[in-house]
């Protein structure tokens, strides 16, 4: 996925296993482009340059995203494993949302920029909530790829940055159910605040977790 060029970018199963659920290029709007799970603009750029073609630009108040189901398991309550990829450019400085089914109480995952521009990643599951910060700082303006996993076969849930092997974030991925949420892009439904200032481009959703050279794909 990090070497994905224009040619294979809208190929909604690039691994060819099956197990991508979503595509979401945003390059005129927020659709699926295989159909099935189509998003909730509000307030969004579309256009403004992408990594590949163009991309969603989040203007940091009101901009959001919403996709009610994903194919990823976010509108039930049990446990799934999950990964999501994306590609994200921002400088901001302020505590913001990339993606999530944050409900405050419990949800799956949540993706979020730190003020010193690294990043953070949680779960709440009726077996408790954590949530667990990392090194690389991603707000310099450029383009990267993120690729959040979550693996209920280790339970973990894991952060990978530009295709690094090592994660740049390894955290525990909690037991029990959930709350059924929708996806929510760029900002949190429950909260005031943390909405995007930036562009997120590419967002794929698989059924599976992703191996290492999956990512590099």
């Amino acid at each position: 996925l990090y070497n994905e060029t224009a040619s294979t970018a809208s190929n909604t199963n690039p691994l060819s296993e099956g197990a991508a659920t979503a595509l979401y290029s945003y390059d005129y709007d927020a659709s699926d482009t295989g159909g099935l799970y189509d998003g909730t603009p509000t307030n969004i750029s579309f256009g403004v340059g992408g990594h590949i073609n163009t991309a969603a630009g989040f203007n940091g108040s009101s901009s959001a995203i919403s996709i009610a189901d994903g194919g990823i398991g976010n509108n039930a309550t049990a446990r799934v494993t999950l990964s999501i990829s994306l590609w994200i450019k921002t400088t901001t400085t302020s505590a913001s949302a990339i993606i999530s089914e944050y409900d405050g109480s419990q949800y799956a995952f949540y993706l979020q920029t730190n003020t010193n521009g690294t990043l953070n990643i949680g779960n709440s599951f009726s077996g408790g909530g954590t949530f667990t910060s990392g090194s690389a700082v991603i707000n310099d303006g450029n383009w990267h790829n993120l690729v959040l996993i979550n693996n209920t076969s280790d339970n973990t849930q894991k952060l990978f940055i530009d295709a690094s092997n090592t994660p740049d974030i390894n955290h525990t991925l909690n037991t029990g159910t959930k709350n059924a949420n929708p996806i929510q892009v760029g900002y949190y439904a429950t909260t005031g605040g943390y909405v995007l200032d930036g562009s997120i481009d590419q967002l794929r959703l698989f059924q599976t977790a992703l191996t290492e050279g999956q990512m590099d794909t």
